[in-house]
């Protein structure tokens, strides 16, 4: 009995000399997780602080900072390369306007990235860089130009006319004049008359291009009637009977009064029988002041 007291008294002596505390210095991360396993004693490693474990406790020192979650940040999408696999440009110059300006316009394939960066955020508020990466995708673009267009447009029209043409036989002819039958038989002579004449023309309207072109749009025919002369060449077929002058006396006339036909002589040619005439006046006095006398000549 006693020497059992002797031996826990060594004992008990002993144990101030054995350190309950374990002391550790280390730079390895962690989390909430492992925290508990180290206040549990299953873990003796924190980042970058000493730590005194005793009986499975922490008695002093900070908390660890471990990671509570993460978030991705990206950037703004940005071209890069050149359009490929574009389609046509639309709309066709030949489509708009002659001399017009306007933007033509393609859809085109085009590459286009952004940087995403992925951070770590910290219980004690820090944040760092966990990773960056490049995301590309495909995307559809379209691109603009200027262009002028082609298409050719009407300025301005225009009409021409053909010559006027006699349509058909001139109609509605006076008489031949003068009648032969006022003509001494066998003298040639003109005769003329007037008609009517029927004519046609082509009133051709055309457009005028921008491009220069001249193209017929319509053709209207038009008439219109005119007056037209003819003559052609005749024969007299009036019988001619043959008369003389003869000197049948005197007559006479108040001064301001007197006649004067025509200067015939005695036995020569007419052709009105039974004319009368006063060729000349003579020097006689038909004795009254003023009154003079003039010769007579008949046709027969």
């Amino acid at each position: 009995m006693k020497e059992n007291q002797l031996l826990l008294t060594g004992l008990l002596c002993l144990l101030p000399m054995i350190s309950i505390a374990d002391t550790v210095n280390t730079s390895a991360y962690f989390e909430l997780g492992d925290a508990q396993q180290y206040e549990s004693g299953t873990k003796s490693s924190v980042k970058g602080q000493s730590y005194t474990k005793k009986a499975n406790m922490i008695t002093s020192g900070e908390p660890p900072a471990y990671i509570n979650r993460e978030s991705w940040e990206y950037g703004d999408w940005a071209l890069i390369g050149t359009p490929i696999n574009c389609l046509e440009w639309t709309p066709a110059p030949s489509t708009v306007k002659d001399g017009q300006k306007f933007t033509q316009q393609k859809e085109c394939d085009q590459t286009r990235e952004r940087i995403v960066r992925i951070y770590n955020h910290w219980t004690n508020g820090d944040k760092t860089l966990k990773t960056h990466f490049t995301e590309q995708q495909a995307d559809g673009v379209f691109v603009d130009r200027d262009a002028i267009g082609t298409k050719p447009y009407i300025t301005r029209q225009t009409t021409s006319y053909t010559n006027w043409t006699n349509s058909g036989s001139p109609y509605s002819c006076s008489s031949w004049n003068p009648s032969t039958t006022t003509v001494e038989k066998g003298k040639k002579f003109t005769q003329s008359r007037s008609c009517k004449q029927k004519q046609n023309r082509d009133a051709n309207t055309y457009d005028i291009w921008s491009d220069g072109r001249k193209t017929l749009k319509s053709t209207k025919p038009e008439t219109k009637a005119i007056t037209t002369n003819q003559s052609k060449s005749a024969t007299g077929t009036k019988e001619v009977v043959t008369f003389k002058w003869k000197h049948v006396g005197y007559q006479c006339f108040h001064e301001s009064n007197v006649p004067v036909g025509p200067s015939v002589s005695e036995g020569s040619k007419c052709t009105e029988k039974g004319k009368i005439i006063y060729p000349r006046k003579t020097g006689s006095v038909c004795g009254v002041p003023n009154v003079f006398q003039a010769l007579k000549y008949q046709c027969s």
